[in-house]
C-alpha cells in the first residue's frame, strides 16, 4: 500500500474539517505583510496546499509545511512543493531541537490541523511552537480530543491475534481522551506555556465512512503504524469489529461506519512581550 496516495484518498474528513475551520479563521485572521507561515503536521500536503495556501496573503514572505514522516513530505514535495512556493520539510516538532532553533520568533502565522492529538509529548510540541512563533503572532489549531474508532482498538486488543500488534496503541492517544474537560485542560496548559488565548472550543462531530474505505482509512488515519504485512487483514478486522460493536450504519442502501468525533479547535497568540521572556 502507497500510504501516502492512500491518505490523499482517504482524507475526505480531514479536508472538510480543514474547511471549516479555514471559514472561522477568515472571520478573525489579520494576515502581516511578508508574513512567513508554518503548517505543523502537513501529512502529504494536501490540505496546506488546497486550503491553507489559497487563504494566505499573495505578499507571503515563505511558506514550510513539516511533518515526521519522510514519506508524506516526499509525497508533498512531489505532488504540491513543484508547483507552489511551500517549502515542505522532514521535521518532529517534539524531537527535532536543533532545526526547531533555527526558526526561534521566525514565523507569523501557524498552523497545525488533525495533528496535535497524536502527541503524547504535548506540553514539549506547544512549547516548540510557541518559541518558533514570532511575538505577536498567531497560533491556529485543530485536533481531536476524543473518538470512538478507539473502541475497536480496544476490542481487537482483547484478542490473541491483534494483542501483539495493538499493545502499545494507546501511547498513540489524545493525551485529553480521558479527559472530562478537554477544552479547559488544554486552554490551562497553553496558559501556562505562555499563549494568550483568544478562544479554545470543542465540538461534537460525527461521520459516515463508506464501509468499503474503512480498511484503507483505518490503516492511515490511525495514529499507531501498522506493519505492511498485516494491513490489509487488519483492515477487515475493523470491518467485523465496527459491525460487532454496531458502529455500522445503513444509508441509502450503503453499509457505513459510524465515526464520532469531540474536535478541539483553537486560536493562541504569542504576547509581544515575550520577546524578552525565555521559553523554558
Amino acid at each position: 500500500m502507497d500510504r501516502a496516495t492512500v491518505y490523499v484518498k482517504q482524507s475526505k474528513m480531514s479536508e472538510m474539517g480543514a474547511e471549516q475551520f479555514i471559514k472561522q479563521i477568515l472571520e478573525t485572521a489579520t494576515w502581516r505583510d511578508n508574513c512567513n507561515v508554518l503548517d505543523v503536521g502537513c501529512g502529504p500536503g494536501n490540505v496546506t496546499h488546497d486550503y491553507i495556501l489559497p487563504i494566505l496573503p499573495i505578499r507571503a514572505n515563505s511558506i514550510v509545511a513539516i511533518d515526521k514522516k519522510a514519506n508524506l513530505v516526499d509525497y508533498a514535495n512531489e505532488h504540491y512543493g513543484k508547483k507552489s512556493k511551500i517549502q515542505f520539510k522532514t521535521v518532529d516538532i517534539v524531537k527535532d531541537v536543533q532545526t526547531l532553533d533555527e526558526y526561534v520568533n521566525h514565523f507569523d502565522h501557524i498552523f497545525s490541523f488533525y495533528c496535535l492529538q497524536s502527541i503524547r509529548e504535548q506540553e514539549t510540541a506547544l512549547r516548540n511552537i510557541f518559541k518558533i512563533l514570532k511575538p505577536g503572532g498567531d497560533f491556529y489549531f485543530s485536533c481531536d480530543a476524543q473518538t470512538n474508532l478507539y473502541e475497536g482498538c480496544e476490542y481487537l486488543l482483547g484478542t490473541p491475534e491483534w494483542e501483539p500488534v495493538l499493545r502499545d496503541y494507546k501511547e498513540t492517544m489524545s493525551p485529553f481522551h480521558d479527559s472530562e474537560s478537554p477544552a479547559q485542560d488544554l486552554e490551562e496548559l497553553l496558559t501556562k506555556i505562555g499563549f494568550q488565548s483568544v478562544y479554545v472550543t470543542m465540538e461534537r462531530q460525527e461521520f459516515l465512512i463508506p464501509m468499503e474505505d474503512l480498511p484503507e482509512f483505518v490503516v492511515v488515519q490511525t495514529p499507531f503504524d501498522i506493519p505492511p504485512e498485516f494491513e490489509e487483514k487488519f483492515g477487515q478486522a475493523c470491518v467485523d469489529t465496527a459491525r460487532t460493536l454496531k458502529l455500522n450504519r445503513f444509508v441509502d442502501g450503503q453499509e457505513c461506519c459510524y465515526l464520532q468525533l469531540q474536535l478541539l479547535f483553537g486560536h493562541q497568540r504569542k504576547p509581544i512581550a515575550s520577546a524578552q521572556k525565555p521559553v523554558f
